[in-house]
Order: C-alpha cells, then sequence, then structure tokens
C-alpha cells in the first residue's frame, strides 16, 4: 500500500478480523503510520460498556498481512449500538456445556 492511497479514519471506528489467530478487534482513532520502515494499522481498542476487557483502550499496531478484512462504521456510537443489538439476538451461553470424552459425550 502506498503512503498516497491510504484512507483517512478519523472519528470512525474499525471492525478489524485478524486471521491468525482468527479473532475480531474493534479499533477507535485507528490510522496506518510506519514503524521501523514498515506500515502498521494502528488503533486503540474500542471498550464495551456491558462486557469489560482487560485490554480496552490498548493501543494495537497490527501488519496488514495479519488482517483478514475490516468493516468502517461512521462513529463510535453507531458501533456500539449495532453490537449491542448483535449480542442482544445472540443464543445465550450455556455455562455448563457438554464435553466430549474419547467415547462420545458425558455428563
Amino acid at each position: 500500500m502506498s503512503d498516497e492511497s491510504i484512507p483517512d479514519f478519523t472519528g470512525k471506528v474499525l471492525a478489524v478480523q485478524l486471521a491468525t489467530p482468527p479473532m475480531s478487534i474493534a479499533l477507535e482513532q485507528a490510522r496506518y503510520e510506519r514503524q521501523f520502515g514498515k506500515l502498521y494499522l494502528i488503533g486503540r481498542q474500542v471498550g464495551y460498556p456491558d462486557y469489560p476487557n482487560w485490554a480496552d483502550g490498548a493501543t494495537y499496531y497490527i501488519a496488514p498481512e495479519q488482517i483478514s478484512f475490516f468493516a468502517v462504521f461512521d462513529s463510535l456510537e453507531t458501533f456500539l449500538a449495532r453490537a449491542a443489538a448483535a449480542w442482544k439476538s445472540a443464543p445465550p451461553v450455556d455455562p455448563h456445556p457438554q464435553r466430549r470424552s474419547w467415547f462420545g459425550r458425558r455428563g
């Protein structure tokens, strides 16, 4: 990616899907920046008020080759509203999932 084609993410939130290990992260204050001669996607992890995480607010430096894709949201409010709606419609998590043994399921 040439520096001339770097998008401006000012005021936006990026939902980034990493390739390895497969995981998603939401970044605010995202931008591309050169570090040690290499271009990185840099941003602060979005904190979810209802689901606090130890890494909320941490700054991530992500190499572009680690990114599978990213979605751009117009604002933090838009992103948080969409995330809340998705979590609300998700099926509940079983606190005691069935474990598998070598010979099938056991309780």
